[in-house]
């Protein structure tokens, strides 16, 4: 099996952790191509919620946001504008980055999306100090960062920390707008086992 599996570990543990995710992921973007908002809100919030959780193994934060855009864009079709906020304003949390294309979006989401980001990027940023084995490599939200002091726009962020040996700690950290905190994380155990 080992000698199979060479190479592809990464993506074997990714499929592990992501897949289930993936799949109500596919699902939701099947219901809400049919304009069924009714049934795809539930189903794209199983595939968040999903995808969240395998972020403690598969530090990738793509399908989440993927999932997040379309449930938020339900949402907002449907009338529920708290959940659409909410939906996007994750969004902006995990990929500051992130925007509508004016061209694959109604504009009523576009000015919608812009409106939520806008009052997410625009709070003073808050201040995470990782403390962790220094021959560890940090993920925050999906991407590898080479520094630990970090400035993060306020709202729930997900660390992920992987050392030797295949250990690896996740923590999901809630930070308020300015606030600055110390976030201590252990490696005890390896999530899979090592390579030999």
């Amino acid at each position: 099996v080992r000698a199979r599996l060479a190479g592809r570990e990464a993506l074997v543990v990714e499929g592990a952790f992501l897949g289930p995710g993936r799949q109500k992921l596919e699902e939701g973007r099947v219901l809400y191509d049919r304009a069924d908002l009714a049934g795809a809100i539930p189903v794209l919030q199983e595939a968040a919620d999903a995808l969240t959780g395998g972020l403690a193994g598969a530090p990738d934060t793509r399908d989440l946001v993927d999932s997040l855009v379309m449930l938020g864009l339900a949402q907002l079709f449907s009338g529920d504008r708290a959940g659409a906020e909410l939906a996007f304003s994750r969004v902006v949390v995990l990929d500051p980055a992130r925007e509508l294309d004016p061209v694959n979006y109604p504009p009523k989401a576009v000015a919608f999306f812009v409106e939520v980001r806008g009052s997410i990027l625009d709070a003073p940023k808050a201040e995470l100090f990782v403390e962790m084995a220094g021959d560890a490599q940090l993920f925050v939200d999906g991407k590898q960062s080479l520094s630990t002091a970090l400035k993060l726009p306020p709202g729930a962020h997900f660390v992920l920390v992987e050392g030797a040996g295949g250990k690896r700690a996740f923590q999901a950290v809630v930070l308020e707008s300015g606030e600055k905190k110390r976030l201590r994380i252990n490696l005890e155990r390896a999530v899979l086992a090592g390579s030999g």
